[in-house]
């Protein structure tokens, strides 16, 4: 029996997004502790609260609401303005819908939308997020590129690098491909927006598995796995 995806065209449900932790990685995506600017390898976060800077280590042991996916179905608000307005680097898609999948890393988190949309939020060094830049999203922001008028059905999120799937069988890696995990060529790019021969800023196809269906994907730090339609790993 080949396996059969469930696309978000299929879905009859959408779930909200809660996240708990460490807040200094940018990756919990709420307004609370949005303008916290991160500081990466430091395990802590530089807040720049009236223009003055301090140093503190935010968390959250109370599982708190990522509010951007129960907009549609809820009608609750983002949250206070003034919160988001004080992010740096940080774009918010109004209307991405309900979520049917998340994947986290530790500095990242990707969240997968009823309507095909794929959203990442945390730092961006190396491209790992995929939104075209290695600037940090502490809320969730849409990632286009070639993902823009596709509908991504599978996630995955690993510390340097992140993959997806897409409904018509395509398999996209961005990141780091220090280890090869990206499985894109070595060849080196002169586009500052798509990245090096080490690293994608946005999403690639991998074009070694453009005959396969891919219908599940997972990562680990440094390798890749893909689920293909036949069943094939």
């Amino acid at each position: 029996e080949p396996v059969r995806p469930q696309t978000p065209s299929r879905c009859t449900y959408g779930c909200e997004v809660m996240t708990f932790g460490r807040a200094d990685h940018c990756a919990l995506g709420v307004p609370h502790f949005a303008s916290r600017r991160a500081v990466e390898g430091t395990g802590k976060a530089s807040v720049a609260v009236g223009g003055q800077g301090g140093i503190s280590g935010g968390s959250s042991v109370r599982p708190r609401r990522v509010e951007l996916f129960a907009l549609g179905e809820m009608g609750r608000s983002l949250g206070d303005k003034d919160d988001v307005d004080s992010c740096s680097n940080s774009d918010v898609d109004e209307s991405p819908g309900s979520a049917v999948a998340v994947a986290a890393a530790a500095h990242h988190t990707l969240v997968a939308t009823a309507k095909g949309h794929l959203m990442a939020f945390g730092l961006g060094k190396g491209g790992r997020l995929g939104t075209g830049d290695e600037n940090h999203r502490p809320l969730p922001t849409r990632i286009l590129g070639p993902l823009s008028r596709r509908r991504v059905i599978s996630i995955a999120a690993a510390l340097n690098h992140s993959l997806c799937s897409t409904s018509d069988g395509g398999l996209y890696s961005w990141g780091s491909n220090r280890f090869g995990q990206l499985g894109l060529s070595t060849r080196t790019s002169s586009n500052p927006s798509t990245g090096t021969s080490d690293q994608r800023c946005l999403p690639r196809r991998v074009d070694d598995l453009r005959r396969d269906v891919i219908v599940s994907v997972a990562a680990g730090d440094r390798h890749s796995v893909a689920l293909t339609k036949r069943g094939e790993v």
